[in-house]
């Protein structure tokens, strides 16, 4: 299905996330810190990055800053044991899909929430495609519009040369009618 990004520097949360993920069918990759994480961010491209608030003593909002600055488009839930309105309001500021407390309630609110973003990133990604589109059929009616203004200055001159004709044939036959007479 997706390809999934987990940073968190608690191994059995890092283990757990990718069993449950890996069985939803997804395909993970795991990070314990900032430095891991950048670094697999910059080998692969992720659908969805999970990332704890809490990295030893980095910040998983310089993960988010990082996906968000690097590719807008791939979607980040922040998890956190440690919630708070600030960090709630910083982590939504930055551009997170969501922002989830640990321990989980439930582990299908949390894919519940994972096939949301992922969601949230198909729709996004198919705007793109329908953009892009919708500039190409632009340009193409454009074209169109000049290759028909085109043919119509043609076909408008090549009247006025068939007018011109027409009107110096007629002054011939005038003539030869003149002449005969």
């Amino acid at each position: 299905m997706a390809r999934l990004l987990v940073v968190d520097d608690e191994q059995s949360m890092r283990v757990f996330l990718e069993v449950l993920l890996t069985k939803a069918g997804h395909t993970v990759e795991l990070a314990a810190d900032l430095a891991s994480a950048q670094r697999a961010f910059a080998a692969a491209e992720f659908d969805l990055v999970i990332t704890d608030l809490r990295l030893g003593k980095k910040s998983g909002l310089e993960v988010l800053k990082k996906v968000k600055s690097e590719r807008p488009e791939t979607e980040v839930i922040v998890m956190t044991a440690y919630a708070s309105d600030e960090s709630d309001l910083e982590a939504m500021r930055l551009g997170a899909y969501d922002y989830v407390a640990k321990p989980f309630k439930k582990n299908d609110e949390l894919l519940l929430l994972i096939e949301k973003a992922l969601e949230k990133r198909a729709l996004a990604q198919r705007g793109l495609l329908l953009a892009k589109d919708n500039e190409l059929l632009r340009e193409q009616l454009a074209a169109a519009k000049r290759h028909i203004r085109d043919i119509t200055e043609e076909y408008e001159a090549a009247n006025e040369e068939i007018q011109s004709s027409n009107e110096e044939l007629q002054s011939t036959n005038e003539e030869l009618q003149t002449a005969k007479e």
